[in-house]
Order: C-alpha cells, then structure tokens, then sequence
C-alpha cells in the first residue's frame, strides 16, 4: 500500500501496566483502496455552477460532486493506486480535526491477503521511483517479502480495510531494506494532509534502530540521536524506526507523546501547573518511580519512557542538550507577552508516530524535523 504517516493516538494495544497508546503516525490507520472526498458537497459560489442532479457520486458517502472534480481525482488515482479516506462524510467534515474519530489505527492484525498486496504495492511504487533498479530485481523482492510475510504470519483476531473483525490468518512482516524503508517514510511525510513541513520529505534521514531489542538501548539510542539530529539548532530531519510490530504483539513503544515535553501537575483547586495535555503522562510516570523537583514549575521536563517488545518499560533523563527552552515574544506585544511568560522546546520531536509501509507496521519511530 501507499507509505503513511500515522499519528497519536495510533496503536489500539495498551502498554503494561495500564500506561498509554502510541501513535501513527501521526496520522494513523491501514490505508484503504476507496476515494478521498476531501471537497465534500458542491455548491455555486463566485459565479461557479452548482452541481447538477446528474454529477456523479462520491462512493463513500453520495455526495454530488463537479464532474471537473472526478477527472482530477482519476488523474490522481492513476498515479497513486492507494488512496487514504479523509473520514468525512455529508453530514460532518473532519478535514480540521487534530485526531480523527474514525481514522484505522496502527496495531490492528489484518488479514493475510491484505498485507502481502500491500507490500507488492509498496514494492512496485519503490521500482517505480528507482529505489528498485529493475524489473527483475522487484520480482525477486515480491517473492522474499510474500515468503516471509507468510511465514511470520500468525492466528488472530484480523480487522479488514472495510472494518469487519474475525478470526483468521494475520499477515506477518518482512524486511524492507534501509533505501526501501527511506522512501516509504520520506513517502509517507510526503502523503501527510497536516504538516506544513512536508514539502522537506526528500530530505529525511532514517535512523535505522531495526536491531535495537531492550527498552534501555532504546532510550539510550533515541537520546543520543536526537542530539546528533538536533545539530545545534541545525536540525537535520531524522526519524528513528524500530522493529516493526509482529501480528498478536504490541510491538516497541514510547510513552511520551514528544520527547521534549513539559510535565503537567494537578493543583488542588483543580488547575494545572505546566502544561495540560501531560498531566495524565506525569501522573503515570510519577508512579512509575519519577521524581519531580522539589519546587515545581511551568517548565520541568519529562523523563523518556520506553518499552521494547517483551521488556519492562526503561525511563532515563533527558541530557541536557535536549532541556532547553526557547522564550516566545512579538515585536508588536512584548510587554503583554512578557507578562505571560511563554516558553517552549527547542525543537520538536514527535514520539507517538507511527508508519504504515508496505504492510509493516512500525509502532514506534520518534520523528524530529
């Protein structure tokens, strides 16, 4: 299938020890083969005509769309055999929600058949742009990726493209090589609907952490690449891939939703000191074992959590190259916004990313860009 970025929340499974679900990417969710609707409903408006009775219909939801419309998006489709659903339909549009309610989700087992097209896909997509040097090199590919997808497949409950959950043959994984793995991602940031950034796709960086098997070398690996990525203040888009989940398996995860990230504490009074979206993630790390500082305030970093497959979560400090703020001004308002005395990371690193490539699903894979 067509690389995508997935985001929080994207992994249905939950961590031991009741913590919390990682996410694709970042937008998340098994791509399916139905049309995008983003335009919705037609209607007349700086002169254009209104959609006659006699438009055709979008499949997904009926909606009347310009005949113009459908001619783009079939120019679309034969370039891009896989399309992703915006999840809208007539009566409500999603197109500006953070996460969307429906989205499919990193960490559903899905059936056999499914994933090996997906990867045959991906394969073809890769030749197409020359990752894969010729036709008889990608038939090759196809043969190894099905063989071992097959063979790592495994009984469980599958949820296919249209929903519907039973219990069947999972499809398995099989290895992408680094440049196969590079062009799904930088693909993948390509295809993302919300990041203004994505137009740097083709300068993405894969941190190939495949090998990585223990939660501490997670940590550790994730710490220092950030700081090789963050190239004092030069920052290199990187993003850092662990092993892709297995069918049945949670799969390696992280708990923060970024690295750098500010703890949120629960007043008494019921507000919050620091930032609000944590105060969930602090509570549970400080059950964990963290200790705050012993004066709390706006700005106090969180600790990394990680958790590779068949391993007790990992928590370390960050170093402090990656503890620094940046204070927010404005030419116009700096009084106001020096009262307010706003601050933030130095450079955002997204943790609860996932990628759906080719079928592998890679649950954790902290992106930096």
């Amino acid at each position: 299938m067509a690389p995508v970025l997935m985001v929080s929340p994207a992994v249905d499974a939950q961590p031991v020890g009741g913590t919390i679900d990682t996410g694709k990417s970042g937008f998340t969710a098994s791509v399916v083969e139905l049309p995008s609707h983003d335009k919705g409903a037609v209607k007349a408006t700086d002169g254009l005509l209104e959609a006659s009775a006699l438009a055709p219909q979008c499949p997904l939801t009926g909606t009347k769309i310009y005949t113009e419309a459908l001619t783009e998006y079939d120019g679309i489709r034969s370039a891009h055999r896989t399309l992703a659903p915006t999840g809208c339909t007539p009566d409500f549009c999603q197109s500006g929600r953070m996460t969307r309610i429906n989205q499919p989700r990193v960490g559903r087992d899905r059936p056999l058949a499914e994933v090996q097209q997906e990867a045959v896909d991906f394969l073809r997509e890769c030749r197409g742009y020359n990752i894969i040097p010729s036709d008889k090199a990608l038939d090759e590919r196809i043969r190894d990726a099905l063989v071992q997808i097959s063979n790592t497949a495994a009984v469980s409950s599958v949820t296919d493209r249209d929903g519907n959950v039973s219990q069947g043959l999972a499809g398995g994984t099989w290895y992408q090589h680094p440049k196969e793995l590079e062009y799904g991602l930088r693909a993948s940031w390509r295809n993302a609907r919300r990041c203004i950034m994505r137009s740097e796709h083709e300068h993405l960086v894969l941190c190939d952490l495949r090998r990585v098997q223990s939660s501490r070398e997670m940590a550790r690996t994730i710490a220092k690449g950030m700081q090789e990525a963050f190239n004092r203040g030069h920052i290199l888009p990187t993003v850092f891939v662990f092993p892709p989940r297995l069918p049945g398996k949670r799969g390696p995860m992280i708990w923060n939703h970024q690295i750098m990230a500010f703890a949120g504490y629960r007043q008494e009074d019921g507000s919050v000191l620091g930032d609000p979206a944590n105060v969930e993630l602090t509570e549970r790390m400080i059950e964990f074992g963290w200790m705050p500082p012993v004066v709390k305030s706006r700005w106090d970093f969180l600790p990394l959590v990680t958790m590779a497959e068949n391993d007790a979560p990992y928590m370390m400090e960050l170093p402090n190259e990656l503890r620094r703020t940046v204070r927010i001004t404005h030419p116009r308002y700096e009084k106001q916004f020096g009262e307010l005395g706003l601050r933030w990371v130095v450079a955002p690193a997204l943790s609860r990313l996932g990628f759906d490539i080719g079928g592998n699903q890679y649950t954790a894979s902290p992106f930096i860009g």
